[in-house]
């Protein structure tokens, strides 16, 4: 069971980012071939292949793979008028780079918060589900909140209102999140707490994605 949870675990991290980056380069570049299947076979096979390199387990191998996967995608699918390869695929490593970043500002704040909840001896499965979820949470948040925001480069300002519905938004999950920890207290095992975090953090970046394309 623990296996097929990180397995889960690490298709949802994929997925998110996967998701996230197509994203970003359907909104910014324009698509080399007009057949849209050709696309979701590909983002398809992104989410498949990273998946079963999270699985081993090796961060500098996992970065360097999404590195090679994003440079080879932007540059092959994508185009732009005037068309500059090399800066559209800086472009896409920079954006994999804060994603890296923002991520693990999510990992570091959980475990601030385990500290200072003094919740110990959280199962080791349990816990990856934990980092994997609360730090898509954080960058969902952030990516649709203020990196995307600049990415566009809009010149309409974001109402305060909005901001203060991302955060009420975020503050929910969070708390959601937090009554879920209770559950992994002492090295307890919940496989059903883990699998609604990893819905939790679906859901979030659904929501996110069609309140931005709302707005585009």
């Amino acid at each position: 069971m623990n296996t097929i949870l990180l397995i889960l675990c690490n298709a949802l991290s994929c997925f998110i980012i996967s998701n996230i980056l197509f994203q970003f380069m359907n909104g910014k570049y324009k698509r080399s071939s007009q057949n849209r299947y050709v696309y979701i076979v590909i983002e398809t096979v992104t989410v498949i292949f990273t998946t079963c390199i999270n699985m081993l387990n090796h961060s500098i191998l996992n970065l360097v793979v999404w590195g090679v996967l994003t440079g080879i995608i932007a540059y092959a699918l994508y185009y732009e008028d005037m068309d500059k390869p090399l800066r559209r695929i800086i472009e896409c490593e920079a954006l994999v780079f804060c994603m890296s970043v923002c991520e693990s500002l999510g990992v570091i704040l959980l475990q601030c918060i385990l500290q200072a909840a003094d919740i110990k001896n959280v199962n080791e499965t349990m816990l990856y589900c934990l980092e994997v979820t609360f730090s898509k949470v954080i960058l969902i948040f952030l990516y649709y909140t203020f990196i995307n925001r600049f990415v566009k480069k809009s010149d309409i300002p974001y109402a305060k209102t909005r901001y203060i519905m991302y955060g009420i938004i975020l503050l929910y999950n969070l708390i959601n999140m937090g009554v879920i920890v209770e559950n992994f207290k002492n090295g307890e095992e919940n496989y059903l707490c883990a699998v609604n975090m990893g819905c939790i953090a679906v859901s979030y970046t659904h929501l996110r994605a069609h309140e931005t394309l709302r707005h585009l």
